[in-house]
């Protein structure tokens, strides 16, 4: 089960581990996917079982996603 993400200005392991993972999360976001999709196909969580904790857990995939984005993309280049 996917857990809250950190709220760190640092890149961490995690972030390294699953860069791919907010790749699609940005993607599916720009399709219009909503957050149940993004819960269900994106994470594999049930948005069904636990509403609330699936909801926090993909806002905060979210939000992690966005600052990998709008944080370390750029310095790639």
């Amino acid at each position: 089960m996917w857990g809250i993400c950190s709220r760190s200005e640092e890149a961490s392991d995690y972030d390294k581990r699953h860069m791919s993972l907010c790749a699609w999360l940005l993607h599916d976001v720009s399709e219009a996917a909503s957050e149940e999709d993004l819960a269900r196909v994106t994470l594999g969580l049930d948005p069904a079982g636990r509403r609330a904790v699936v909801r926090d857990v993909v806002q905060s995939h979210l939000r992690r996603a966005h600052w990998i984005a709008d944080t370390l993309f750029p310095l790639l280049w």
